[in-house]
């Protein structure tokens, strides 16, 4: 069955490839769908896509990428203790190494573990930040079976020369400075961002009967962001992007063993080049990328993984009811750790493609298949089918229903199976079988818009790679020695509900109100026990809430904002038996002010928030503290 989809695909490119080029215009209008480049987001349909603004993000301060999503959204995340520890997203109850990040169309997950840190990444450096929820791996392929980031600068849109200056101030001797300079000459434009952010993080914390200082979680973060983006003609289009990283933590230790003094430090390179060629609805696009993650821990311990990458993919619109696209990618990994035997290195290459059909006005199909290659070895198949249709439309309501059909895999780590000891090269790849079904209502009348959407979800994955004790063997020295190792031996299914309101009320010319609710519930439970003793079966699997829950409202008035926060987290297990106490359910509150305004001729805008208004005393991961009220101040200059 693969090989013959993927002679399809290869005759669908000729035949795209063959057709004449003046059926339509240069913009090709589908049921909303404005489509300019290639565009993964085009091919998603029947999964709900978030796409988080400039302005969603006013009087975030100091945010990282998890805070940005988690204030945006009812994506759980994972936080390993306060501001600077790991924070591990949770997408549909899959856990954070099935989910994947994107930045230019690269994954930058790590290759060792199979998962990102999105406390290390600063939010504010990416004027795109979008959210798929669902299997992608037919379109982004690795590891996408929960969801998929997605992050990047379009300088497309830059009309003018601008510098930005910030300075955040807050609890805890937390400092946060950045820069950011866009030019725009002819046909060139660019942008230059730095950032740098450290904080001592010595919240105070009850521990028995007595108040004490949180020790070893102090943080230190910087980096720099170039773009360029060079518009040769217009069919030619050269992009570059460079981003540097680095980032050194303590490790903040449990309620329990204050006296640890761990840390961890990361530092990251990546490049990126991109040639664009457009005319008419052929599309054409290159690219080649470079990145290397290197992370010490304790200064000792250190793993080392850079990875060279090249891409190219075509898309052509056959008319004004089919599009089609098909591409190709190829990676390059190079990975060094103390604990593997020697340098790794592998191949990883994807053929993948689709085509998009309007079959009449209103109604969207897309099909598409990406089959991975690892080291010459055919892997999981990946196909995807999606629709969406309209089937309502008045002068105030319009109603769409949609579903997604899919099958998507993660390949095991590097870690998985090279650590030594333990590692093991026979893992079977993950493979998941995903269904979701959801509608959306968009509704205007007056000054009063709103938006309703709900989807079910269902994912069962097979081949659930889990690490157990039980292996054995002898150290470099002869001694005996016993190690946990990983196996295929989970199936688990995980199904639920997504529900998202947003309502905005124009009351005047001056003042405006909106509400952002999001929920999820998730129940993510294990189908197969690994032995006659284990009672894990039917239990919601660890660190997965059953409801995840965020509210945002915000009140503008000219140029002034006012918004309130409001998240709940469910209880979450903390074994796979569930028969500990879980760790409680528990609510924050946020409040921010924000301001715009004038000073001779420039712009200056301004935040404060409170965080944790009413002090909650709560839990994200086991016996890790978390910081009470706590304040924050940024002031921006924005010179034109």
């Amino acid at each position: 069955m693969r090989y013959f989809l993927l002679i399809v695909f290869v005759s669908i490119a000729r035949v795209i490839l063959a057709q004449e080029e003046d059926y339509i215009s240069d913009s090709l209008l589908l049921d909303e769908v404005v489509i300019n480049d290639i565009s993964e987001e085009v091919y998603a349909v029947g999964t709900r896509i978030k796409t988080i603004s400039a302005k969603d993000r006013i009087a975030e301060g100091s945010s990282s990428l998890a805070n940005t999503i988690a204030e945006n959204t009812s994506v759980f995340f994972l936080q390993y203790g306060a501001a600077g520890q790991l924070s591990s997203i949770n997408i549909r109850g899959l856990g954070p190494s099935r989910s994947s990040l994107l930045w230019n169309g690269m994954e930058i997950n790590s290759f060792s573990l199979g998962q990102s840190d999105y406390n290390l990444i600063p939010s504010s450096v990416f004027n795109n930040v979008s959210i798929q929820y669902g299997s992608a791996a037919s379109l982004y392929g690795n590891g996408a079976l929960g969801g998929s980031i997605t992050l990047g600068n379009d300088l497309n849109d830059i009309s003018n020369n601008e510098i930005s200056i910030s300075q955040s101030i807050g609890s805890f001797s937390n400092y946060r400075s950045s820069a950011h300079i866009q030019l725009i000459n002819g046909k060139l434009s660019s942008s230059t961002q730095g950032y740098f952010q450290n904080s001592e993080n010595d919240f105070p914390y009850q521990l028995a009967d007595s108040t004490i200082r949180q020790p070893n979680a102090a943080y230190k973060n910087y980096g720099a962001i170039q773009d360029f983006l060079w518009s040769v003609n217009t069919n030619h289009k050269i992009s570059f992007s460079g981003w540097y990283n680095y980032n050194f933590r303590e490790i903040q230790p449990s309620r329990s063993n204050v006296s640890n003094q761990d840390d961890l430090e990361d530092e990251n390179w990546r490049t990126n080049l991109t040639w664009n060629y457009i005319q008419g609805q052929n599309k054409l696009e290159t690219s080649i990328g470079y990145t290397d993650d290197r992370n010490l821990f304790n200064g000792s311990s250190e793993v080392r993984t850079s990875r060279w990458y090249a891409s190219v993919k075509g898309e052509k619109a056959l008319d004004q009811k089919l599009i089609g696209f098909i591409g190709a990618n190829w990676n390059r990994l190079i990975a060094n750790a103390n604990n593997y035997e020697g340098q790794i290195t592998e191949n990883r290459n994807d053929i993948f493609g689709g085509v998009f059909y309007a079959p009449l006005k209103g109604v969207n199909l897309t099909f598409t298949a990406r089959q991975p290659i690892v080291d010459g070895d055919l892997k999981a198949f990946s196909p995807s089918l999606g629709f969406e249709s309209k089937i309502f439309q008045n002068d105030r309501f319009t109603i769409h229903t949609l579903g997604n059909l899919s099958r998507s895999f993660r390949l095991p780590t590097l870690n998985d199976r090279f650590w030594n000891p333990g590692g093991n090269l026979g893992l079977n790849p993950e493979l998941s079988r995903n269904a979701e079904v959801g509608s959306k209502l968009r509704g205007r009348w007056n000054d009063v818009s709103l938006s309703l959407e709900a989807n079910y979800f269902h994912h069962l994955v097979d081949n659930w790679i889990i690490w157990r004790p039980g292996g054995s063997g002898e150290d470099e020295e002869g001694n005996r020695i016993s190690f946990w190792f990983p196996e295929n031996l989970r199936e688990v299914r995980s199904q639920g509900v997504e529900l998202n309101f947003s309502w905005n009320h124009k009351i005047n010319e001056n003042l405006n109100f909106q509400s952002n609710l999001s929920s999820t519930f998730t129940k993510s439970i294990n189908l197969l026990p690994l032995n006659d003793l284990d009672r894990s079966v039917g239990k919601q699997l660890p660190f997965t809430p059953l409801w995840n829950v965020n509210l945002y409202n915000s009140l503008k008035w000219r140029n002034y904002c006012l918004g309130v926060n409001y998240s709940f987290t469910g209880e979450r297990f903390v074994e796979t038996n569930n028969e500990l106490d879980p760790l409680p359910e528990f609510s924050l509150i946020n409040l921010s002010v924000a301001s715009k305004l004038d000073f001779l001729g420039q712009d200056i805008e301004t935040s404060f928030r409170i965080n944790n208004l009413f002090k909650t005393d709560y839990q994200s991961f086991e016996s890790r503290a978390m910081p009470g009220i706590n304040y924050e101040f940024s002031l921006q200059l924005i010179i034109q």
